[in-house]
């Protein structure tokens, strides 16, 4: 279970090229996730259609259960 979870929003990281709607498990103040599938959070934001989140430091997109 993740701190905070942002779910659904639009993630733009071309070193890994990623592009999308995906959700960003925060841990401990750190992207500790980011994946297409559902995670669990102690908090949940949806960010707005006019918020744009940059993973440029984190890891490339997950498997399963990260």
């Amino acid at each position: 279970m993740y701190d905070i979870l942002l779910k659904d929003g639009l993630v733009v990281d071309p070193g890994n090229r990623i592009l999308g709607r995906l959700h960003v498990g925060i841990q401990g103040g750190r992207i500790a996730c980011v994946t297409d599938r559902e995670v669990e959070a102690k908090q949940v934001i949806m960010p707005t259609k006019t918020r744009l989140m940059r993973a440029a430091s984190c890891s490339p997109l997950l498997p399963a259960g990260c």
